[in-house]
């Protein structure tokens, strides 16, 4: 697999919205000083998500309900992270603090849309990414 050729498209539909190369040798020295130079007004929401998504017991909740969701109660997920109540406390609260998580009830929790993309583009599409490189290094 040739390096430049890896891209991420977002589409809707067959519509391609945006397209974006992997590594800086793909782009356009001006496309990519504006994507950057634009960027730095996201910082503080990136980092939010970053945050919300950057432990384990966080990413095993979004991914419990995906899998077993839409809603998941607060033993539920207890029980089927087999983590203390201290640990669903301080992780729902961090996601949702992140904008990934909705409370639409006491004790019951549901992935935000906003959660469920971040979730699903950052750890699927970066799980791809690297196996795609490492296959590439082979």
């Amino acid at each position: 697999m040739n390096r430049m050729s890896l891209r991420l498209l977002l589409m809707r539909g067959t519509d391609v919205l945006w397209e974006m190369p992997l590594f800086t040798d793909g782009w356009p020295k001006d496309d990519l000083d504006e994507e950057l130079e634009g960027l730095e007004t996201e910082f503080d929401r990136l980092s939010e998500i970053f945050d919300a998504l950057s432990h384990k017991n966080r990413l095993m909740i979004m991914k419990s309900l995906l899998e077993g969701g839409p809603i998941l109660s607060f033993s539920a997920l207890m029980r089927e992270l087999n983590m203390n109540p201290k640990m669903v406390r301080e992780s729902t609260r961090k996601l949702r603090e992140g904008g990934l998580l909705r409370q639409p009830e006491r004790g019951k929790y549901e992935c935000s849309r906003a959660g469920q993309a971040s979730f699903l583009t950052l750890t699927l599409t970066l799980r791809h990414l690297l196996r795609a490189l490492e296959n590439e290094g082979s």
